[in-house]
């Protein structure tokens, strides 16, 4: 019974990790960021962004701006986050991750089809590289 209830606890972290991983990933690249929508009326597109990228520069001209908005938004984040405070948990959640990924790389290579092994290699090459950006992770969180 102990040993369900800790797989439960694993699957239960990794899908929180798995939800904010992706939460992270959709506020970062989807366009209701501050500073990276395009405003359109009547078909034009009126956003400064818009004006800023016409100029002779092109993009270039609008490096400054954009390194700006993703300033402020990593300071949002970092505020949201508060890795300082909340470290030790934090690397709770990757070392249980870690774990998490190691258990499933050793059941995918267990079950393995024998008339398709490729594609169980290939998954357990996915989660071994997942592993490195829990590594990657789990730096940032040290260095915090």
């Amino acid at each position: 019974m102990d040993y369900k209830n800790n797989n439960i606890i694993h699957i239960v972290i990794a899908i929180l990790a798995l939800y904010f991983c992706y939460v992270i990933f959709i506020r970062i690249f989807s366009n209701d960021i501050e500073g990276f929508t395009d405003d359109k009326k009547d078909g034009k597109n009126t956003s400064s962004k818009s004006s800023q990228n016409s100029g002779a520069n092109g993009i270039a001209s609008n490096s400054a701006t954009y390194s700006s908005v993703i300033k402020n938004y990593n300071t949002k984040l970092t505020d949201k986050l508060m890795v300082s405070k909340y470290k030790s948990d934090y690397e709770d959640v990757v070392v249980n991750m870690e774990d998490l990924v190691n258990n499933m790389m050793l059941e995918t290579l267990l079950t393995a089809d024998k008339n398709k092994p490729n594609q169980s290699l290939e998954k357990i090459v996915m989660m071994e590289n997942s592993k490195g950006a829990l590594n990657s992770i789990m730096k940032f969180i040290n260095k915090s």
